[in-house]
């Protein structure tokens, strides 16, 4: 039977079950992520309220409301007023009194630099800073340039082309990096206006959109404004073009648009859009931006997929992190999925999207339907976690690259186990070919690049193993210098009396430098940098025989250890015919503690599908560097 008919045997059989076991049972981008707020009854039981703004700087909510309760009793007229909340949106912090030459409505949108905050209106735009509890006239403005003091004072002057500065956004790297604001008035044209209040772009309304709300996605860079009647309420708008990326979500609280300002709590793992609509009540709501969540308990990196290794013979080991995910025959991989639920607030079970990479991908998989046309990476991650997604090929760009078999939807309960695919069959795979695993949700209240409900995770690729082509272990060599395994010999370069050696099944002779033992089996290598020629600093350097490398994807696993006080510098490089060096495989410099490290690299064979390598180990310069013992263990083409 050949590789692809056993995989499709696998399929059928059952052995590749499509289980999403749940992990928790979390919300998806576009659902509720603080719960409702009903803004009118915090502000005076009367208010009208209409722009809403998260500052970084308090950690609080700004919302801005047509008329007072100066009287005790709500009036709807001048002073209008600002209003603060905690950020739970259940206490009422402070009541700040507008400024403002709009008599009948007040402040619209809201837009900050993390410090101060602006609002638009008939007048212009506004400065007001809430440390001073005071409008600002000459403002000190945070840009990605630096601080700025705006030439004309606030508030702008109105000398845009809009009724009302209604919508409003501002973003610090605009302008060059000199920051500007984004504005518009309904269905008008989406406007740049730089901090003097001049308009540096004009994009006419291409959408149909009436906005009343912008805000500003510094992780994304793009902007987000709250709409209406487009069929997602909450549209993501590119600033480089002024129209509409495709993405969207419903707005999950009914009532006319409002307000929208983008929030990134302390400490939270995902960002947020605030977003106000007016209404009966009327009421702010935050819905999830992005894909990142990690939950408590959870496994991995805090992606929303989790995926574990089991391997009958090794330790369970959770790789979702690791930079190098790979599997053996015998191996199962553990697919673990929360049900998560969707934006229109019904749990949502995910589509395991299955792809096999390789010279066999074209019968090992087939292609079953929309969600591998999804792009991974539409919405943001934040940046201050430091964790990326990835940007995958198999899925929409430039046609399929390789095929996909979508394994229906999640059949796990939530907060049940992860179930296992697998084993692989010897013979399944060539060595180098992957198994790609993602996850899709179906949400008819998101919408990705205008045509796809719902969203991808990022992937995780399983790269299959072989078993090694070539391995060297260093078993069974006698004690002493030169005592090399065949073919490999002491290389150039090297300080005269100083070589490589075999060790095991102890550790080497010197205290506190060195392994207690071999990595695996009886023998290892290593260097003894202490001795009589104390000519620091100390190099050994030893060649390889030619390793005859993998064909698919080949690969060079090897561990070391690097132990000591005084640790050096171990290098591994690759050599051509004539045995100088063509590229370097691996370095790394320090103490690495006390246990091996296995490290896997790719490697370049030559025209007769060889690799040669060199083993450099190098003690510091400083005088009496001897705990720079390293040891080398476990060499394998794979």
């Amino acid at each position: 039977m050949n590789r692809s008919v056993v995989f499709l045997a696998c399929l059928g059989l059952g052995l590749l079950t499509s289980s999403l076991a749940a992990q928790a049972a979390l919300a998806g981008p576009g659902s509720v992520s603080l719960p409702t707020i009903d803004t009118t009854a915090l502000s005076g039981g009367g208010a009208q309220n209409l722009g809403v703004q998260y500052l970084p700087a308090t950690n609080t909510i700004f919302v801005t409301g047509r008329g007072n309760t100066l009287g005790g009793a709500f009036v709807g007229t001048p002073p209008h007023s600002i209003y603060e909340f905690d950020i739970t949106g259940t206490t009422l912090l402070n009541t700040y009194q507008q400024t403002t030459t709009s008599p009948l409505w007040g402040h619209r949108d809201g837009a900050t630099d993390g410090v101060l905050l602006f609002f638009g209106d008939e007048g212009g735009i506004s400065c007001f800073n809430p440390a001073t509890g005071m409008y600002e006239t000459n403002p000190t403005i945070l840009t990605a340039g630096g601080p700025v003091i705006p030439a004309t004072s606030y508030p702008l002057p109105l000398t845009v082309p809009l009724g009302t500065n209604r919508a409003l956004a501002y973003n610090p790297a605009g302008n060059g990096g000199a920051g500007s604001f984004w504005s518009a008035d309904f269905g008008s044209a989406l406007l740049e206006i730089d901090l003097d209040g001049v308009v540096i772009n004009n994009f006419p309304n291409a959408s149909a959109w009436s906005l009343y709300g912008l805000a500003y996605d510094p992780i994304r860079n793009m902007l987000w404004g709250s709409t209406s009647p487009n069929a997602g309420n909450l549209v993501e708008i590119d600033p480089a073009t002024g129209t509409e990326t495709g993405n969207s979500f419903t707005r999950e609280v009914g009532g006319a648009q409002g307000g929208l300002s983008f929030m990134q709590r302390p400490g939270g793992p995902f960002s947020e859009l605030l977003v106000l609509t007016q209404g009966a009540p009327d009421a702010i709501v935050a819905q999830r931006l992005d894909l990142l969540d990690p939950a408590p308990g959870a496994t991995g990196n805090g992606y929303y997929e989790e995926a574990e290794l089991v391997s009958g013979t090794g330790p369970v080991g959770v790789v979702t992190n690791s930079l190098l995910k790979t599997f053996i025959d015998g191996d199962f991989l553990n697919w673990g999925f929360g049900a998560r639920v969707g934006g229109s607030g019904v749990a949502a079970g995910p589509y395991l999207v299955l792809s096999a990479l390789g010279p066999d991908a074209a019968t090992v998989a087939s292609t079953f339907g929309v969600p591998e046309l999804v792009v991974p990476n539409n919405f943001s991650n934040p940046a201050s976690v430091g964790l990326t997604y990835t940007l995958e090929d198999g899925f929409g760009f430039g046609g399929l690259l390789a095929p996909n078999a979508l394994l229906g939807p999640g059949i796990g309960a939530i907060g049940g186990p992860p179930v296992s695919f697998g084993p692989w069959p010897a013979g399944t795979f060539l060595g180098g070919e992957a198994i790609r695993l993602q996850a899709y949700f179906v949400d008819f209240g998101i919408a990705y690049g205008g045509a796809n409900p719902g969203y991808s995770t990022n992937t995780i690729d399983f790269v299959y193993v072989a078993p090694s082509c070539t391995s060297e272990g260093f078993e069974g060599l006698p004690a002493g210098l030169g005592n090399y395994p065949a073919g490999w010999v002491n290389g150039p370069g090297g300080t005269v009396g100083d070589e490589w050696r075999p060790g095991g099944p102890g550790g080497t002779p010197s205290g506190s430098t060195g392994a207690s033992g071999p990595n695996t089996g009886s023998g290892y290598m290593f260097i003894e940098t202490s001795g009589a020629a104390n000519t620091w600093p100390k190099t050994f350097v030893m060649d390889s025989a030619p390793l005859a490398a993998c064909p698919i994807n080949p690969m060079l696993s090897f561990s070391y250890h690097m132990l000591g006080g005084t640790m050096g510098t171990l290098t591994i490089e690759d050599l051509d015919a004539m045995g100088n060096p063509i590229s370097t495989l691996f370095t790394i410099s320090g103490a690495q503690g006390a246990n091996w490290v296995t490290m896997t690299v790719p490697v370049t064979p030559d025209a007769n599908g060889n690799v040669t390598l060199r083993i450099t180990g190098m003690t510091p310069a400083a005088n009496n560097s001897w705990q720079s013992d390293i040891c080398i263990d476990d060499f394998a083409m794979q």
